[in-house]
């Protein structure tokens, strides 16, 4: 399942690099920017790490609405593929692949490609009790124009302007009215 999914990884990476590279002159760097973030939750590990994948996390968030491509279901496999609105004004949807799913490390990670950048989000929780789980969230944007450089660093800060402290309330305020009561 892995070298699949690195295959869906590569095949994705040299469309969209061949993409902008039709756009670009030799004189382009291209940029990467990193940040990470822990957040607490309120639950089981159990509970928690469904909620990262992309059907689940409509539970949580406001607004957030993907289309499933593959499968058309919406589960959350290896290799499953999802289309979401644009981040920035003006842009094409964005096209979304599960690179990793292991529910038995609780590590999911979603490749993200636009014309102008490539987008990883890796998420890994780990159980602290039998109620409380913690997230590890990285994001890493590369540029693949000038304009994407300058998206990703635009677009890091803003996601990270609060830690995802928005993530952690939003979760634990689901998790507090979903499970109410449940043991």
């Amino acid at each position: 399942m892995v070298i699949r999914t690195m295959k869906y990884f590569i095949f994705i990476l040299m469309v969209t690099a061949n993409l902008s590279c039709k756009s670009q002159d030799s004189s382009f760097t291209s940029q990467r920017v990193q940040d990470s973030a822990v957040i607490l939750l309120d639950a089981s590990i159990v509970r928690v790490f469904p909620l990262f994948g992309m059907m689940k996390e409509r539970d949580w968030s406001p607004g957030w609405n993907p289309t499933p491509v593959f499968p058309q279901t919406g589960e959350i496999t290896e290799g499953a593929v999802y289309r979401t609105p644009g981040h920035v004004h003006g842009e094409g949807p964005l096209t979304w692949v599960v690179s990793r799913y292991d529910t038995s490390a609780s590590h999911l990670t979603y490749l993200i490609t636009a014309p102008d950048r490539v987008v990883t989000i890796d998420i890994r929780c780990a159980a602290l009790s039998d109620s409380n789980t913690r997230a590890t969230i990285t994001y890493t944007l590369t540029g693949l124009t000038e304009e994407g450089n300058e998206i990703c660093h635009h677009l890091l800060l803003r996601q990270f302007t609060h830690r995802l402290q928005d993530w952690q309330t939003a979760i634990n305020q689901y998790l507090t009215t979903a499970y109410k009561h449940t043991p």
